[in-house]
């Protein structure tokens, strides 16, 4: 089936290609190739984007905007099918380019030194990153303002770096200047305004302030339940993340309390061997011997977990070790 629907992919765009280039090529070309991607089949948005960079190279030529812009796509999808090293130099390639033929101002190339930045964490110089964007952020400003989503993005993938670099602490400060600026801009209730927060929560939560995360993750689970309700997946993420905090702040029954309403969702939504479902479990089990002190009860259910996540993972998955590891201690 996914062969047949790549295929038909594929031929589409040859039949529709030359209607679809004129002195630019239509979006629809390129929100046909990310759309394989969304889908999560990275393999084929690359093939994708690598054609249609051949094929708008003849219609166009190499340097103009929209072969340049396939070729972003392309490198990008290269690094979610797993070659990182690959799409930083075709990335540090295209920058070049772009510098050279747009300038340092032009939306492209500002978006491929954002793209760039982001790689060079994800290859694991979280420092790197975070210097990228602190020069990146000053020059979307200049470009398109203070309030445009693509700075207001670069600013959040700088908090995210410094998170992942060890300092929640100035994550935390940079989160909680971007959630007003988001609100002010976006609104209070937009989805970028609300991943601000729910980051926030949890920066907090690793700076030490784990009732301050608490607090904020149960603002964001009202929010999230009024306006996707429930059995939404961000709805869900958020419950899980207020049960944590609040069992970490030091509130053991409470988080009890609310793993206990939250497994049942996750288990009817996701399914019972489902990660967060598994989880859920784990933390309950710890949350519950803190509550009460009973070290059997919680033995047993680290046991029937075990049973459940060997299944589901086997032997030597890192969230079998946790929940052995979890079992070992409650046992000694």
């Amino acid at each position: 089936m996914k062969a047949m629907l790549r295929t038909s992919g594929l031929r589409l765009r040859e039949l529709v290609f030359a209607d679809l280039v004129d002195e630019r090529a239509h979006e629809l070309l390129f929100l046909m190739g990310n759309s394989l991607g969304t889908l999560n089949r990275f393999t084929e948005a690359l093939e994708y984007f690598t054609r249609l960079e051949v094929d708008l190279t003849r219609a166009l030529g190499s340097e103009h905007v929209d072969t340049l812009f396939a070729r972003g796509r392309a490198a990008w999808w290269q690094f979610k099918n797993g070659d990182l090293a690959g799409a930083m130099a075709a990335e540090e390639e295209l920058l070049l380019d772009r510098l050279r033929l747009l300038g340092p101002d032009h939306e492209e190339t500002l978006l491929a030194r954002d793209d760039l930045a982001w790689l060079r964490g994800e290859a694991g110089d979280a420092s790197e990153a975070i210097d990228a964007y602190l020069e990146l952020i000053p020059d979307w400003e200049r470009a398109r303002g203070a309030d445009n989503t693509r700075t207001l993005e670069a600013r959040a993938f700088l908090a995210y770096w410094r998170k992942q670099a060890g300092d929640p602490a100035t994550a935390a400060a940079e989160l909680a200047a971007l959630l007003d600026d988001r609100a002010r801009a976006l609104g209070p209730e937009h989805a970028d305004t609300l991943a601000t927060r729910f980051e926030l929560g949890d920066c907090l939560g690793e700076s030490g302030n784990e009732a301050a995360a608490a607090e904020a993750h149960r603002e964001l689970l009202s929010i999230r339940t009024r306006l996707q309700g429930p059995d939404h997946a961000f709805t869900l993420d958020v419950h899980f993340k207020y049960a944590r905090w609040l069992g970490l702040s030091g509130d053991a029954a409470g988080a009890v309390a609310e793993y206990e309403k939250l497994l049942p969702d996750l288990a009817r939504v996701f399914g019972p061997d489902a990660e967060d479902t598994l989880l859920a479990r784990n933390n309950l089990a710890h949350f519950r011997s803190v509550a009460t002190g009973d070290r059997a009860a919680a033995v047993a259910e680290y046991e029937s977990l075990l049973v459940d996540v060997e299944r589901v993972y086997g032997p030597d998955h890192p969230n079998t070790t946790l929940v052995g590891g979890n079992l070992a201690a409650m046992r000694e």
